[in-house]
């Protein structure tokens, strides 16, 4: 009575623990630059970000940039695209609508901002 209540209990938490397939096909980064901050939104102290999708080809490179979303609208945009058209990934591995998040943050310093890029 216990061992079929363990086995199922097992197949349960291995189930919990397996990576989903598209984080196992997704290729590797090889060559990821980071956007320059706006002057203008550094000089009015502006933070935001950039949600968006892209593809990546055969060859490693990003292709359809497509942005989902973006606070504030118009600033970042073209910044987060220069950028991420300049990323390479592992050949061979090609992926369709990876989606991505760059946040553009001003810190407490006299400098520019910087740029965080979450998966």
């Amino acid at each position: 009575m216990k061992l079929p209540a363990l086995l199922i209990a097992t197949l349960l938490l291995s189930a919990c623990a397996t990576q989903p397939p598209d984080a196992v096909n997704q290729p590797n980064v090889v060559k990821q630059v980071r956007p320059s901050y706006p002057y203008y939104a550094w000089s009015h102290r502006i933070a935001g970000f950039v949600s968006f999708a892209f593809d990546v080809d055969a060859q490693g490179k990003v292709s359809e940039i497509r942005i989902l979303q973006s606070e504030p609208r118009g600033l970042f945009e073209p910044y987060v695209i220069a950028a991420v058209s300049q990323w390479r990934y592992e050949k061979n591995k090609p992926v369709k609508d990876m989606k991505m998040t760059i946040r553009f943050t001003l810190r407490q310093e006299t400098g520019p901002g910087s740029s965080t890029i979450i998966f």
